[in-house]
């Protein structure tokens, strides 16, 4: 699988975790949107960092082993 699909499907992925945060702590849990979406940011935002080093783009010294 090429880089390019990886990379779409970890923002595809990124945007489900954060519209699913929004859901349950806004919708169910009646939380306020605004504060939800700021802690969602960082959340999302370390979720996307994580998948790009270890899926998206793995180091190519551990892939060629």
């Amino acid at each position: 699988m090429g880089a390019g699909v990886r990379y779409v499907i970890a923002h595809c992925i990124g945007y489900l975790l954060n519209l699913g945060i929004l859901i349950v702590f806004v919708d169910k849990l009646g939380h306020p949107h605004q504060w939800v979406q700021g802690v969602a940011i960082f959340v999302v935002a370390a979720f996307l960092f994580l998948a790009f080093k270890v899926f998206v783009f793995p180091d190519s010294r551990e892939v060629a082993r």
